[in-house]
């Protein structure tokens, strides 16, 4: 499957919009560290084009994880 570049440009939009905090729990057994170098990483690599779809998709799940945190914490 292919990624959705406006799914893309969404999470670059939220990212862009919220401060991004050194580390995060993605879940009860993942730490997320260094959240915004990986953002900025994972969003440059899925738009060098460069990337097989299998690894498009697994940046974009943690793209997608890593928002899903923020906006847990957010309504804490």
């Amino acid at each position: 499957m292919a990624v959705s570049l406006t799914e893309l440009d969404e999470l670059e939009a939220f990212f862009a919009s919220v401060e991004l905090p050194e580390t995060i729990m993605l879940n009860a057994a993942t730490k997320q560290n260094a959240v915004k170098e990986s953002v900025q990483a994972g969003i440059a690599l899925i738009r060098s084009g460069e990337m097989a779809p299998r690894l498009e998709e697994a940046k974009m799940n943690i793209l997608r994880s890593i928002k899903t945190a923020l906006l847990a914490q957010q309504q804490q």
